[in-house]
């Protein structure tokens, strides 16, 4: 591959955005009047209007100074009296599931996890639980756990929306992407507009064939303030999309901002302009990565592939030679690549220089003895040159290795018989 996979990391400021919605049902427990009612308009499902509970009753205290203290953020406060209130009543699971809460706003989130899994060993029905953990789950990157956890939270309560979004959420990081944005639309929650989320969603339409949305989503971060990782992964949508001249403004701007940002950016760069057809300029600009690379860099497989765009660029501006000198930089670099001994024998071909050619393929197969495609080419060779003796046995070995070799090629040495 020619690009690196740099996934950047998981934008964290959803975690206390997710927990919010929690502090809605804190909030109406709070007052018994208001329960018809709530900000997400699903108390139906909500365990907390079948028992709230009663400000005169004397063991409930804790529990609701503890709810008041988590509605005002003075979170210690509030795990305080949930503590308190949990050893007055262990077998409460709705005072585990609101502890669990403060302990996940407080950034102790193995503790909230066990507390949300005692909520739902004491009552397995309690949907809030399954949603809060799925979506602790999913902040920590246990896709599969969290998976889990949420469809259960939905076999409870299917209109939850917020279970649904972070479920979508969840496939959408595991790249199940038809599925993350069935969840997503049917959530009915408002995406968000950060570049991450953009990124990723604009990724999953491509994938799926969906152009005109990614395209869309894609478009919506070029008027967007990105880090230099954003703008690379940026530019590599709008390739996949063939709006090549954004990809080479926005890497532009990089480069403008950054001048020594890394040299991948560069090669982006490179490979940016090879695709807009503005060959010159990616010959140029390949040159330049493999001078930012790190000394000595440039003779590792990494300045393989700055050598193979270099010669892709030059083979298209008709300039035969160097393109062959190219290709053998980075055959010689990287030669476990069999990518780099075809370009430079298809090139080597195209000149009918079939002797360089067969030679080449030869020194490839030295090192990759399991390429089809290079063994093929060997045959090809050896029919350019004449040699059709040799090219029959190229293609009959492949035959008897069980290769998917055309064999139409077969029987074309005088005398010979097809297969």
């Amino acid at each position: 591959m020619l690009n690196e996979d740099r996934q950047p990391q998981r934008c964290r400021g959803w975690l206390r955005r997710g927990l919010r919605v929690n502090l809605l049902f804190a909030v109406v427990v709070l007052s018994p009047a208001s329960l018809p009612f709530s900000a997400v308009g699903r108390w139906s499902a909500n365990p907390y209007r079948q028992s709230v509970p009663s400000r005169s009753d004397p063991q409930n205290d804790a529990f609701q100074q503890g709810l008041i203290a988590l509605k005002e953020n003075r979170l210690e406060v509030a795990l305080e009296k949930l503590t308190t209130a949990e050893r007055e009543r262990s077998a409460d699971a709705r005072i585990r599931n609101f502890r669990g809460i403060v302990l996940a706003w407080l950034g102790r989130t193995s503790e909230a996890a066990s507390e949300y899994r005692e909520a739902i060993r004491l009552d397995a029905q309690l949907e809030d639980a399954h949603r809060n953990l799925g979506f602790l789950e999913w902040t920590e990157h246990h896709l599969e756990n969290a998976r889990t956890e949420l469809q259960r939270a939905l076999e409870l309560a299917p209109d939850d929306s917020f279970a649904r979004y972070y479920l979508g959420r969840v496939q959408l990081d595991a790249k199940l992407y038809a599925e993350a944005f069935q969840e997503l639309e049917r959530s009915g929650v408002p995406w968000p507009s950060d570049a991450e989320f953009l990124i990723q969603t604009a990724t999953g339409y491509i994938e799926l064939g969906r152009q005109e949305e990614a395209r869309k989503m894609a478009d919506r971060l070029l008027d967007m303030p990105l880090s230099d990782a954003q703008s690379v992964s940026a530019a590599g949508l709008l390739v996949s999309l063939h709006a090549n001249d954004a990809a080479i403004d926005l890497l532009r701007k990089l480069r403008a901002r950054q001048p020594g940002s890394a040299a991948w950016a560069q090669f982006d760069l490179a490979l940016a302009y090879l695709l807009s057809g503005r060959h010159d300029k990616a010959a140029s600009e390949a040159i330049d990565y493999l001078e930012a690379l790190r000394p000595g860099s440039a003779d590792t497989p990494a300045g393989s592939q700055g050598w193979s765009l270099i010669g892709i660029a030059k083979a298209r501006l008709g300039q035969g030679d160097s393109a062959i000198d190219a290709f053998r930089r980075a055959a010689a670099l990287d030669p476990g690549q069999e990518e780099h001994w075809l370009n430079l024998t298809r090139q080597l071909m195209d000149l009918s220089r079939y002797a360089d050619a067969i030679s080449a393929t030869q020194v490839g197969l030295a090192a990759n003895p399991k390429s089809y495609a290079l063994h093929l080419r060997l045959g090809a060779a050896y029919l350019s040159s004449d040699r059709y003796a040799e090219a029959e046995q190229t293609f009959h070995e492949l035959v008897r290795a069980g290769d998917p070799l055309p064999t139409s090629y077969i029987g074309l040495a005088p005398g010979g018989s097809c297969v």
